[in-house]
């Protein structure tokens, strides 16, 4: 039991050392009087509800670091084991999205970046991770059929379209990549050209 307390203790000063880190970055001196106070207010979530609409990306920076400060102060005075690591999850959870840790796991890249700056990039990764997901079953199909193509001989790019069109139809449908019968000739005729 003792050893547990141990390791909650090092969690806390973890937390606490990536929380001062944060308010660092925001220009926030929390070793300033009042200064954690007034963060542990800026973590009460009635007022978040009302007020939240029309905050500014700083104003819910703070707010996630004052509600990160407040689960510190949970975990470091909560009675259960269960409560201390929930506590210390949701706020090494908060620090983290604070830290604009992306899903690459590259943290150190973006650890120092201003937070609009992490907005933008990490919805732009995201954008760009969606549209990849979207077309990766056609961009599949392209690659197959120029597969296709190259291995035989063509007089032209628009032969072999009109000679394959069916069989990458047929494996269009199989892979959830669906191109219209009335386009797919000119579509694969032009993955053809593009492929040279």
């Amino acid at each position: 039991m003792r050893k547990l307390e141990s390791i909650y203790k090092k969690q806390c000063a973890d937390l606490l050392e990536k929380i001062f880190f944060q308010a660092e970055r925001m220009n926030i001196d929390l070793l300033e009087d009042g200064a954690i106070e007034n963060l542990l207010a800026g973590a009460d979530t009635g007022d978040a509800k009302t007020e939240s609409d029309s905050w500014s990306q700083h104003q819910w920076a703070r707010h996630f670091l004052s509600l990160a400060f407040r689960f510190l102060t949970d975990a470091s005075g909560s009675a259960t084991d269960e409560d201390k690591v929930n506590a210390l999850c949701y706020g090494n959870w908060l620090v983290g999205v604070l830290s604009g840790i992306v899903s690459d796991g590259n943290d150190l890249q973006y650890q120092y970046q201003c937070m609009s700056c992490l907005i933008k990039q990490h919805s732009s990764a995201i954008g760009k991770a969606g549209a990849q997901k979207r077309h990766a079953p056609m961009a599949e199909l392209r690659l197959w059929a120029i597969e296709k193509y190259q291995a035989g001989e063509w007089q032209s790019a628009n032969q072999a379209a009109h000679a394959l069109k069916e069989q990458v139809l047929w494996h269009g449908r199989a892979i959830n990549a669906h191109l219209t019968e009335e386009n797919a000739q000119r579509t694969i005729a032009e993955w053809f050209r593009k492929s040279v």
